[in-house]
């Protein structure tokens, strides 16, 4: 072998390295971007949840204190809700609210602990109106949890035991 095919050989395989080299530093910049642009949108897309979330709950807080000082009385029945539209439709936004929560939770939009925050306060609700607890047993009767994306067996909230 010449020094002359030796040295093409060499500037051949140091052209092949520095493709190479280029190659890899392009995939690596590439998928490091694309990671940055996907973590980017994530929070983009938790950022508009959250406030939507935060500002249809606004809507029905107080709905929900409305509903908790009626529930003091206990001549308020599950039956009165009913006949109070009003109430009740805030009632049904509430608990659309909720499952949409979960929904997105479930679809890894939610990070844990801004759920965890939301379920107590879901849990706490639930648990203060007694009467909210009959309206949700109603609403999920038969096949009605499947409008809510439970599962069956599955429950948007957590029942406590009795404080009293």
């Amino acid at each position: 072998m010449t020094s002359s095919e030796t040295a093409q050989i060499i500037i051949g395989s140091l052209s092949f390295l520095a493709t190479l080299s280029i190659g890899l530093i392009a995939i690596r910049f590439t998928n490091k971007f694309s990671h940055k642009t996907d973590q980017f949108n994530k929070d983009s897309i938790f950022h508009q949840l959250f406030r939507d979330f935060n500002s249809r709950y606004s809507k029905v807080n107080f709905s929900l204190q409305e509903l908790l000082e009626k529930s003091k009385d206990d001549s308020y029945t599950l039956q009165n809700l009913n006949d109070d539209a009003e109430l009740r439709d805030k009632m049904m936004d509430y608990f659309n609210i909720c499952a949409e929560e979960l929904y997105w939770k479930k679809k890894g939009r939610i990070p844990d602990d801004v759920w965890n925050a939301w379920k107590i306060g879901m849990d706490s609700w639930y648990n203060e109106i007694p009467i909210l607890q009959e309206l949700w047993k109603e609403e999920i009767s038969g096949e009605g949890y499947k409008s809510y994306y439970l599962n069956e067996g599955e429950n948007l909230f957590q029942e406590f035991k009795s404080r009293k």
